[in-house]
């Protein structure tokens, strides 16, 4: 990919790279297709296999096991992140629920699309506005003190 086709996000002496619509788009229809299995082997139990479901999909980005990603992210290589202090958002539920809720509200998928599109607003989703995160390729991070692995 060329370098001006890149979104990039500067913070102090560090710059990340903006994880792409399409690794975003993947990241999703992996976590999506994970469900599949789960509703069929749990589908004779309707409120249980629900309850799973929409947990797993409001929270996936918080689950302490996976530093900041779902599966999805992970199998993609990009990670959910705070915007100011760039940490993963594991165990913050709050921000991981807001970024999340909104895709749960009717005919609004069509506003999240079309922010991702918008390029002045470094691709991000209304959902990463309200919960004050972005989301990284995980390949250009530094080590940092909550991790000893280059993520």
């Amino acid at each position: 990919m060329e370098e001006n086709t890149r979104n990039w996000f500067r913070k102090e002496s560090n710059t990340y790279e903006l994880a792409s619509l399409k690794n975003r788009v993947m990241a999703m229809a992996i976590d999506l297709a994970l469900m599949l299995p789960l509703i069929v082997f749990l589908g004779w139990i309707p409120v249980l296999t629900w309850m799973f479901v929409v947990s797993y999909l409001l929270l996936k980005d918080s689950i302490f096991l996976l530093n900041g990603q779902s599966i999805g992210k992970k199998l993609m290589k990009i990670r959910a992140v705070d915007e100011e202090t760039l940490e993963p958002i594991t165990n913050l539920h709050k921000r991981a629920i807001f970024r999340m809720m909104l895709l749960f509200i009717p005919f609004f998928v069509i506003v999240e699309i079309v922010m991702m599109f918008n390029k002045t607003g470094k691709s991000r989703r209304f959902g990463d506005r309200l919960a004050g995160t972005i989301v990284i390729n995980e390949n250009l991070m530094p080590k940092t003190a909550y991790s000893d692995e280059r993520i």
